[in-house]
């Protein structure tokens, strides 16, 4: 057999087609949305528990015309998952865009436990000059709370339920859930004929229609989140809400056995159905439902999604009737970028289950659908993967803001990448994708599941704590859509699983799922056959070939006759490749042998998705580089780097050489699409983010503390505030100085540096290194902070040092990231007592920031 062998990479979903009629290069549009302003409001709409039982879903028997609706305008993810399937961890990864190992949060623990400074969606907004406030529940409130306050018995933060994560709101949390009807017992579902104005949810949409007229009569954008509680158990909705349904027509599921050969560790998560035991009946002598009983329940979980799409409605409506803050002449529904989320997903039978906690399909499925009416999808649908880490990102970039860097540690404040990615690229293009899979996380017995979703394939491996693959599972939803079979060890699966493998490491997001990486793929011969590719004559001279895209593989097509000679759209002699995953080839009439199989190539990754750059300034010179941002694990291969798309001002040489001087209309966070390709032809593609400033002279701020003070650990409940001065003491008999700032009307934040003033030397005046120390609780007075009870204190900001009798400052740009309200600590090195001045001493500690 003569070979020639043609390499072809799906790069993080960007499907390069090939295609003998267009001979060129098909790539989306860059959006260029984030560069118009005013900045656009976010209404961010949180369900428990609802999977896709909805009619833009394809659900036939669901009654939801207000959510199809918001559907039949924006973008439809039918193919989006949570990162782990209980409320805790899946609201966490949301918020912080970080994998459920990288918080912490595997369960139910606080958000701020490890990583204090971690910067969640809402806050990032509002540090960059958004109004933000929340109703319902957006966080789990076991999730958060105070994180100043020792942890209760429980290992939660105090106050949760009723303050949210503080940090996060511009506008104070208020808990809207009080004086609900509740009925007797704990029952799995009611239907009494109750008002509407008792029910849980009525009041959080109460609540946040107050809002919506709160943030309109302010002057600024707003994110708003609106989170409503069902259809979480137990299923109780009003009346008119069942009614809608007829008991006996209920879909009850149609496969309710554990799959054939299912893994140990994957089936124990599928039998586990204490959620639903703790509920009556079944709470009463422990059964499962009868047939009967699931028609109740299903009925119920029906009923209560209709009871939600009508309270999404009562807020949509809302939208369309209120005058934009900001956008003069225009209603909230025209400058809202609204996104419908539901949490995670639920067993409704399927498998025997009444619950969450799995990572199979009703488990980690649930509902995504983006409206930006700036650029409306007008009902499109797609099948990309999606994963909920991508909507912080996304979100930036509609918004047009900087992409954020969460904390390494307690101790180093950034440097961790989000691990979401944008999907603007599909809501320009619903038919491109940016994904390979989605990743869902689950523990079980001290192994942590790696569940790896992509357009066709559910792939599950099992690691323990010695970071060795024990159990795997593979799951093919084009044959299998009930999952009835494990088919991880059938010969016919094993290129897919050995691809699969491969791909959920290779993947940029799973770089925060530590045990899967470092643990070894599994091994597979580098030619093996790949069963689920095409080979499809379009015409008595051409043939299609497709192979199943993934993120870290290449392929090789084999063919009986020598293909070099054949005219080729981008096809490199030299190298004897192509890229692409859907390629043509003109057979000019001959008949030919093609064989599929894996290369020996590893396609190129990035260290990060999206990636971020320096800065750079209107009408000034840019230089940066691309190539200590992506890898090739073969050695001697030599990467190229391009721009996709993204604005013109920005250059990318083949070495990754950023070039470029930006205009005035490019003052703003710029996005871009950018690619590495390696020697043999495979590629892939990030979302590269550098913001902009404008080269007018900066601005330059100051503000005064609002409340100054300090706590000595002699006298613990002692209060310090409205003293001339501040003490501070390291040692023995140690004292603290608290600081807290306003800051507003800022724009983008160049330096920041915090000046203080020592006393006279005569009066105990400091002269040591002295410490500025993050405080994440804000909530604190100078009236009210005592030794007892005291803000806790997270990294070292910045440090500097104090001369009696002058002023000094400690840089703190790391920081303050904009406008918002900031508590620092002080706290001197040189163990001795020494004082500075507090505002009521004349000479008030202040902010020095330097904008534009």
């Amino acid at each position: 057999m003569n070979e020639t062998h043609l390499t072809g990479h799906h790069g993080d979903g960007n499907w390069l087609k090939l295609l003998l009629i267009s001979m060129g290069l098909l790539v989306s549009l860059p959006l260029d949305i984030q560069a118009q302003n005013p900045k656009p409001n976010v209404l961010f709409i949180a369900i428990d528990d609802l999977v896709p039982t909805l009619g833009c879903y394809g659900d036939t028997t669901a009654l939801t015309p207000k959510i199809d609706s918001l559907a039949s305008q924006g973008l439809t993810f039918l193919n989006h998952h949570c990162t782990w399937s209980v409320c805790g961890p899946s609201r966490a990864a949301l918020t912080t865009s970080l994998l459920p190992e990288e918080t912490e949060v595997t369960g139910f623990k606080p958000i701020r436990d490890i990583l204090r400074d971690v910067i969640t969606l809402p806050q990032h907004f509002k540090n960059n000059g958004y109004e933000t406030g929340c109703r319902g529940k957006f966080h789990d409130h076991r999730t958060v709370g105070d994180p100043n306050q020792p942890k209760d018995a429980d290992g939660y933060f105090p106050n949760g339920d009723d303050i949210d994560d503080p940090q996060s709101w511009s506008i104070p949390y208020s808990k809207a859930d009080t004086g609900v009807y509740n009925p007797p017992g704990k029952p799995a579902w009611d239907n009494a004929d109750e008002p509407d104005a008792s029910y849980t949810d009525h009041k959080i949409l109460t609540a946040g229609l107050a809002l919506v007229d709160q943030m309109a009569a302010g002057n600024k954008p707003f994110f708003l989140a609106v989170g409503f509680k069902k259809p979480h158990l137990a299923f109780i909705a009003p009346k008119r809400m069942w009614d809608l349904y007829d008991r006996e027509e209920m879909p009850l599921a149609s496969y309710t056995d554990l799959p054939i050969g299912v893994s140990a560790r994957t089936s124990d998560p599928l039998t586990n159905n204490n959620e639903i035991l703790g509920y009556e009946p079944f709470s009463n002598d422990n059964h499962l439902p009868t047939t009967e009983e699931q028609k109740d329940l299903i009925h119920g979980y029906y009923a209560c999604t209709s009871w939600v799409d009508y309270l999404v409605g009562e807020l949509l409506a809302k939208l369309a009737t209120t005058d934009d803050p900001v956008q003069a002449g225009k209603k909230l529904s025209e400058t809202t970028i609204i996104v419908l989320w539901g949490d995670h997903g639920f067993h409704l039978g399927d498998h025997g289950k009444w619950a969450k906690h799995t990572g199979m399909e009703r488990g980690s499925s649930c509902p995504l659908i983006i409206y930006d009416p700036r650029s409306p999808n007008n009902g499109a649908k797609t099948m990309a993967p999606a994963s909920t880490l991508d909507i912080y990102p996304t979100l930036c970039e509609l918004a047009g803001l900087p992409i954020p860097s969460q904390p390494i540690d307690s101790s180093t404040p950034t440097g961790r990448p989000l691990r979401g990615r944008s999907l603007v690229p599909i809501l320009v293009d619903p038919t491109t994708s940016v994904n390979t899979g989605a990743i869902n996380v689950f523990n079980q017995g001290g192994n942590i599941g790696y569940s790896y979703r992509t357009e066709r394939f559910r792939y599950i491996e099992w690691v323990n704590s010695s970071n060795e693959v024990t159990e795997r599972d593979l799951y093919d939803y084009t044959l299998d859509p009930d999952e009835r079979r494990n088919v991880v060890n059938d010969p016919d699966y094993a290129a897919i699983a050995y691809q699969l493998s491969r791909a959920m490491r290779a993947d940029t997001t799973t770089q925060g799922c530590a045990r899967l990486q470092d643990s070894s793929p599994i091994n597979t011969g580098s030619d093996a056959y790949l069963p689920f590719s095409q080979i499809v004559a379009n015409s008595p001279n051409e043939i299609q070939i497709t192979w199943p895209g993934s993120t870290g593989v290449s392929y090789k097509i084999t063919s009986s006759t020598d293909l070099t000679a054949l005219p080729w759209a981008s096809y490199a002699p030299t190298t004897d490749n192509l890229s692409g995953t859907t390629t043509t080839l003109p057979t000019l009439g001959d008949k030919r042998f093609f064989l599929i199989g894996f290369g020996t190539n590893t396609p190129p990754t990035w260290i990060s998705d999206p990636l971020t750059k320096p800065l750079a300034v209107q009408n000034t010179s840019y230089s940066a580089t691309l190539a200590d941002s992506a890898n090739d694990a073969d050695s001697g291969d030599t990467l190229t780097f391009t721009k996709v798309s993204g604005p013109a001002w920005l250059n990318v040489a083949s070495n990754g050489t950023l070039s470029g001087t930006p205009t005035t209309s490019d003052v703003t966070a710029n996005y871009f699409v950018i690619r590495v390709t390696d020697s043999h032809g495979a590629f892939s593609n990030a979302t590269l983010q550098i913001s902009v400033l404008s080269s007018a002279p900066p601005t330059i701020s100051t503000f005064e503390a609002s409340d100054d003070t300090y706590a000595k650990e002699n006298d613990p409940a002692l209060i310090y505030g409205g003293q001339q001065s501040i003490q501070l003491k390291h040692d023995s008999g140690r004292r603290i100085g608290y600081l807290k700032f306003s800051v507003s009307g800022v724009g983008t934040v160049q330096t920041a540096r915090l000046y203080l003033r020592a006393t006279p030397s005569n009066d105990v005046g400091e002269s040591d290194n002295v410490n500025a120390l993050a405080v994440t609780n804000t909530t604190w007075t100078e009236g009210n902070l005592a030794w007892n009870g005291r803000p806790s204190t997270g990294a070292v900001i910045g440090t500097g040092t104090a001369t009696p009798d002058a002023w000094f400052f400690i840089d703190v740009t790391s920081y303050i990231a904009g406008n918002g309200t900031f508590s620092i600590a002080l706290d001197e090195l040189g163990g001795s007592r020494g004082k500075i001045f507090s505002k009521e001493g004349g000479s008030a500690p202040y902010l020095e920031i330097t904008w534009q």
